[in-house]
């Protein structure tokens, strides 16, 4: 009998041990895993509005160069407006939503014109890797590019691989094989577009 009570008291020493050094760890990285995930963003938006002179910076010279270049309107939550010398770039926003998996976390970037794709970067997700995964390569975000966020036709889309011979303005070819992922995209996208346009309202871009 005291063996087996030695033998409890032991484990559940061990077990508030391991507790309390993974709740201590968790804290003192959380300010590590928080940074990271701030210059994810920050490095994410730079990429899709294509500024200049970001490549091979370090963390703290693209926080400097993403300060004096990038603006976040009080009035329009997730959108990311980027001038040079006082002159309106382009402006990129957020484009979050359900995938097939897990959250899916993009951006979107349009032209002065407020309508024609400078770039689209798809920074955090859990698709299926070398299907709705690849919705994370260039080969497929620079599809995007030249495109438009709204035409009489309607909004972007992704539409299935070999479909249409001719793609509109709005569009772009699926990923074969991933069409529930794509499927989730074009929600996000189109909830995306509909968010940046109505906070866009009244405003000139």
């Amino acid at each position: 009998m005291k063996e087996t009570l030695k033998t409890w008291m032991f484990l559940l020493i061990l077990s508030l041990i391991v507790s309390i050094t993974l709740t201590a760890v968790s804290a003192g990285l959380k300010h590590r895993i928080e940074q990271n995930l701030r210059m994810v963003k920050v490095r994410s938006v730079l990429d899709v509005l294509n500024v200049p002179e970001r490549d091979g910076k370090s963390d703290a010279q693209l926080l400097t160069l993403y300060d004096a270049k990038i603006s976040t309107p009080a009035d329009a939550s997730g959108v990311y407006v980027y001038q040079e010398n006082g002159q309106l770039e382009a402006i990129a926003f957020d484009a979050i939503g359900k995938g097939l998996w897990d959250n899916i976390k993009g951006l979107v970037a349009v032209e002065r014109d407020g309508q024609t794709i400078r770039g689209v970067r798809f920074y955090e997700q859990a698709e299926t890797p070398g299907l709705g995964g690849e919705i994370g390569m260039p080969v497929f975000t620079r599809e995007f590019v030249g495109k438009k966020i709204h035409a009489a036709d309607g909004v972007l889309r992704i539409i299935k691989p070999g479909v249409k011979p001719v793609l509109s303005d709005t569009e772009v070819h699926g990923i074969t094989g991933a069409t529930l992922t794509c499927d989730a995209v074009n929600i996000i996208l189109k909830q995306a577009i509909e968010r940046f346009q109505q906070s866009r309202k009244g405003q000139s871009l």
